[in-house]
């Protein structure tokens, strides 16, 4: 019988380097991938795609009757807008939280369920890097239904308007507002979800917690103030209610709200429940976690 040996030792690997931060790009960009369902079946992008499209939706209505009927929108509406850029986020308020518990979960669970954080760790990653990597997974596709949507129906609104140059010069502070908005909702549900999918293994459960916490929250903290009449800080409990209200407060008027609580209590609710999804996941993903 004849043998043969085989040179199998490590050695050092001495081409080129790139930088540590495009190891964390790379994980952004195939976990945020997996998640919204490439190289799966057709089940897996249903609805990310569903929802991405019902949040498009508004704005290719209004573009499309702006295309249709042009100068006669202004009297067919009395001189209102056909939807308001600060009521659009809150108009497809839902769709973006369930955008956000669909995604998140899917870039935490399988990770934890399969216990493959060492790989990565053997990486160029450690766990901080980690974390960043899967945080901007979830940002960056929640961008896509909580920024584009507005972004092209500020587009079109400029296209369309009667003197695009005069439309863009008197709601230019509209893009700021818009921009904003968008990066609000985006990062709080982003680590709002990641917070939630980081204490489960299980998709399903992660995406019933994630729902359950904004929805119930928000029922019983309007239960409390309008059914019982306590007192209306109680409001600040409702988790899917806390970034909505704080971005229509960008705009002229929309800080009015039914609940008669300045604008400053909304945002400073949305930061505490960012703070706190950020010290969750410091937590589970420390040197002390398994």
């Amino acid at each position: 019988m004849n043998t043969r040996l085989e040179d199998v030792r490590y050695t050092r690997y001495d081409g080129p380097r790139s930088h540590p931060a495009l190891a964390v790009i790379s994980l952004a960009r195939w976990s945020a991938l997996s998640a919204l369902g490439a190289r799966k079946s057709w089940r897996a992008k249903f609805l990310p795609v569903s929802l991405a499209l019902v949040a498009f939706l508004p704005a290719v209505a209004v573009l499309v009757l702006r295309a249709l009927f042009g100068s006669r929108i202004p009297q067919l509406t009395n001189g209102l807008e056909l939807v308001p850029y600060r009521q659009y986020l809150t108009g497809v308020g839902v769709v973006i939280m369930l955008f956000a518990g669909i995604l998140t979960p899917e870039l935490l669970c399988p990770d934890r369920r399969d216990n493959v954080l060492s790989l990565y760790l053997s990486t160029a990653l450690d766990r901080r890097s980690y974390v960043t990597g899967k945080i901007l997974a979830a940002i960056v596709p929640l961008l896509g239904v909580t920024l584009a949507p507005v972004l092209l129906l500020f587009v079109g609104n400029t296209i369309f308007a009667e003197h695009a140059l005069v439309y863009l010069g008197d709601h230019l502070l509209d893009l700021g507002r818009i921009l904003a908005a968008g990066l609000l909702l985006a990062t709080y549900y982003s680590l709002l979800g990641l917070a939630i999918a980081s204490l489960t293994t299980r998709r399903a459960f992660a995406l019933g917690a994630f729902a359950g916490a904004c929805l119930i929250s928000t029922a019983i903290s309007g239960a409390l103030v309008f059914g019982l009449g306590l007192d209306r800080h109680l409001q600040l409990l409702g988790l899917a209610r806390i970034p909505l209200v704080a971005t229509r407060s960008l705009y002229p008027g929309g800080g009015q709200d039914a609940s008669s609580l300045s604008s400053g209590w909304w945002w400073l609710a949305a930061g505490i429940v960012v703070l706190l999804s950020l010290a969750i996941l410091a937590r589970r993903y420390s040197r002390e976690q398994p």
